[in-house]
């Protein structure tokens, strides 16, 4: 599954960063080093995010 990050593309772009890669992806495009943006309105199934929490 790709995942959303906070982290913009640039400071003149409104996309957003996403990151890992899914199932359709080449091997190489499945990591967590492999980057891609795109717009936050942008919707697909396999394009989540991880919601984190600290520990108590």
């Amino acid at each position: 599954m790709w995942e959303w990050c906070f982290d913009k593309n640039s400071s003149s772009s409104s996309n957003r960063v996403e990151r890992g890669g899914c199932y359709g992806n080449d091997a190489s495009n499945c990591t967590v080093t492999y980057r891609d943006s795109r717009n936050p309105s942008y919707r697909r199934n396999y394009l989540g995010f991880r919601v984190c929490r600290n520990a108590p």
